[in-house]
């Protein structure tokens, strides 16, 4: 179940993060169409459990290079805390639902809004690709619990508060 959930949270972040591959638009949309690598790293499953994830994205997003690594336990978290000190921490990272309190101080809320990169097809003899960067809202509360069954509110909605408490302990 929490596999399930974590693979299209892993998902649904690569698509906020990379946009599709296309020509035309904005300097800047263009820019994030160009060849990307996006580094991710987990502890629990291992590269063949997202073989089919990583390949339907990379089939939509043909210039998204996904690097996958499986780490073990007992040497992840010090791995991810160097990595990120040294400015060299993996584009998306997994952790288990239990170790969200104890990362409460190094990791932000949720953005209200993300920016997307969107392809339309303009012109009628010769249709190009043009990327455009739209701003979209990240879900609220009401549609995650919509969305999802309870115990999924449990883990990825924190009250900061309550992490900080729990950190001290």
């Amino acid at each position: 179940m929490y596999a399930r959930i974590a693979k299209y949270v892993g998902v649904f972040l690569i698509i906020a993060l990379v946009g599709l591959g296309c020509r035309g638009g904005s300097q800047e949309a263009q820019q994030r169409v160009q060849p990307t690598e996006l580094n991710y790293w987990r502890v629990f499953d291992g590269e063949d459990d997202f073989t089919e994830i990583i390949e339907r994205y990379r089939q939509a997003h043909p210039h998204v290079t996904v690097n996958y690594r499986k780490l073990r336990t007992e040497e992840y978290e010090r791995a991810l805390l160097e990595a990120f000190a040294e400015d060299r921490g993996p584009d998306l990272f997994s952790i288990h639902n239990t170790w969200v309190g104890g990362y409460a101080s190094k990791i932000l809320p949720m953005p209200e809004t993300t920016e997307v990169v969107e392809i339309s097809t303009t012109g009628s003899l010769k249709k190009e690709r043009v990327a455009s960067i739209v701003k979209e809202k990240t879900p609220s509360i009401s549609k995650l619990q919509k969305a999802y069954i309870p115990v999924v509110m449990n883990d990825v909605v924190r009250d900061v508060a309550q992490d900080d408490e729990v950190t001290k302990e």
